[in-house]
């Protein structure tokens, strides 16, 4: 994060297409994480995931992941970890380790966290664990539901259209096919044709053996699924009985691979772009949340950034990322997280804190009348 490569992209390579590329995932980037940032300027162009310099290198932002574009594969690692080697699963698995207590982030992989550590590369281990998923559900769990058809048909079943069926058959001479509709038990519904699209976008993806041949197989299973292109929206849409609740997590990854330009996937041309980031400031700040709800939930009440003002005409807004109220006594403790490295400044006599950084707590602290406080 925040650092500059050392090796240029290659000679030839497609920086128009990269940047309007990763334009687009930071124009939908909301759709990962819910970042409060509405009051910014719609024309307004903030920095984007990734800097590409004019001298053909790439410099890190916030973000932590992997971008793919024409070859040529970028990975991005945590700043705490700017010391480890490249191949280091350490960074993998410390992420892994925070996103397992995110509250905000619409990261569905948080109960498979040691599955996941298991392989040592971030958009593999979920590409990994989604083939396994799905594979396992369409072959021990088929999905079948009634879905609503309209068709014409030379026998009766279910509800006679007779509009339909005079605008469809009768003013054609087809008095022996009238339009019929039913609802039969079908395998080809919304949620395979759903798990259908996103195997074959993530089967161009991985370059795992053994991931390639599980989502094969699911492919295999759900050979007579329609191949329909599918949204978001289609995830949102897709309603479970009691009996299927299992597809449920199925369901959650396939709306985080589709989130808009997080996957951008072509199978036939060979071609495959994604790009697979998570803003570290709100992973760690949602870290902490959910830590700590996990392990202090019980004795302290958690609030997320509740808004104060600094004067009684509402000017200057404050908001703390974390006050932690004792549920018996009602003390208070503000929290207000900073996602950055002290460069080895802990023995000074500041301790690596920047000055601003304390001075915005102690406003917090005096606003709230409130004597806890840690940064």
């Amino acid at each position: 994060e925040h650092r500059t490569s050392t090796q240029q992209l290659p000679a030839g390579f497609d920086v128009v297409g990269l940047r309007a590329y990763l334009t687009e995932v930071w124009q939908t980037r909301r759709l990962l994480a819910d970042t409060n940032e509405d009051a910014e300027p719609v024309n307004q162009h903030k920095a984007q995931l990734l800097d590409i310099l004019a001298d053909g290198r790439v410099r890190a932002r916030n973000y932590v992941g992997v971008v793919q574009w024409d070859g040529v594969r970028i990975e991005v690692y945590p700043k705490l970890f700017a010391h480890d080697a490249p191949e280091s699963g350490r960074w993998f698995m410390h992420v892994l380790w925070w996103l397992s207590y995110c509250r905000r982030l619409r990261f569905p992989f948080a109960g498979v966290v040691s599955e996941l550590a298991a392989v040592r590369q971030f958009p593999e281990a979920l590409i990994a664990q989604f083939a396994r998923l799905t594979y396992y559900l369409v072959t021990t769990l088929p999905y079948s539901q009634y879905q609503p058809v309209e068709e014409p048909l030379t026998y009766p079943r279910g509800r006679l259209q007779v509009a339909a069926s005079v605008q469809e058959s009768l003013r054609h001479g087809q008095y022996q096919r009238l339009v019929y509709a039913h609802e039969p038990f079908a395998h080809d519904n919304r949620l395979n044709r759903l798990l259908r699209y996103v195997t074959r976008l993530l089967h161009g993806q991985c370059r795992f053996v053994e991931t390639a041949e599980l989502l094969r197989q699911v492919l295999f299973v759900l050979d007579e699924v329609s191949d329909q292109v599918a949204t978001v929206a289609d995830c949102d849409g897709v309603l479970l009985t009691p009996y299927f609740v299992d597809y449920a997590p199925c369901v959650a990854m396939c709306r985080f691979f589709l989130a808009h330009s997080y996957l951008d996937l072509d199978t036939w041309s060979g071609r495959a772009n994604s790009c697979l980031l998570v803003p570290m400031e709100y992973v760690f700040e949602d870290f902490l949340r959910g830590f700590l709800e996990t392990h202090l939930g019980q004795a302290y009440a958690v609030a997320y950034q509740s808004t104060d003002w600094l004067t009684d005409e509402g000017v200057f807004q404050l908001r703390p990322d974390l006050v932690l109220t004792c549920r018996q006594t009602k003390a208070q403790v503000i929290l207000d997280a900073k996602y950055k490295k002290r460069y080895g400044d802990e023995q000074t006599r500041k301790a690596g804190i920047g000055q601003a950084d304390l001075y915005q707590l102690v406003s917090y602290t005096l606003r709230r009348a409130c004597p806890q406080a840690v940064l």
